[in-house]
């Protein structure tokens, strides 16, 4: 099985480095290991967190020209290469597709995605014709169960995070 740590953004700078968004926690981004982007297999030789973003070096990108053809593509690992994660934690393939939930019994939507922002991680739910972005906090997400597929939130700390007057 593989984990997906992070999507190429773009080339940084003209030694072949690559600006990614985790996907995962951030620091498989920075320590030495055999990954795939795409379909192609490499070698992570360096890597740094900034802003919320990872820039990391492999050993077959040497220039702009060959960071410029991973554009947009996935890097994953191995799960056999990752530590296990704590009962709090999740990878955020698993939480997509699982159906939300208000603690009063409410359906209030399904996961189509996670981004990570630097400061939370963000649950993008379609809600009917709109996706609510909701950060995930663990005074909002009650119960995870990514094997279920469903998640349970506190619908008073929902509204407070997802409702905005002007």
């Amino acid at each position: 099985m593989r984990i997906e740590i992070g999507k190429v953004l773009k080339p940084q700078g003209i030694k072949g480095e690559l600006k990614v968004l985790p996907l995962s926690l951030p620091q498989y981004l920075y320590e030495p290991k055999k990954v795939r982007v795409g379909d192609t297999e490499a070698m992570l030789t360096s890597g740094r967190i900034h802003e919320g973003y990872g820039y990391i070096t492999l050993d077959i990108c040497k220039s702009r020209d060959s960071a410029e053809t991973f554009r947009n593509q996935i890097i994953s690992v191995d799960s056999s290469l990752v530590q296990s994660l704590q009962d709090d934690q999740y990878y955020f393939k698993d939480l997509e597709d699982c159906e939300v939930f208000a603690d009063t019994g409410e359906y209030l939507g399904k996961v189509v995605e996670v981004e990570n922002y630097g400061a939370s991680d963000i649950i993008n739910i379609h809600q009917g014709l709109t996706t609510i972005a909701v950060p995930f906090l663990r005074e909002v997400f009650k119960s995870v169960d990514t094997s279920a597929k469903k998640i349970i939130v506190d619908y008073a700390k929902y509204r407070e995070v997802t409702e905005y007057e002007d």
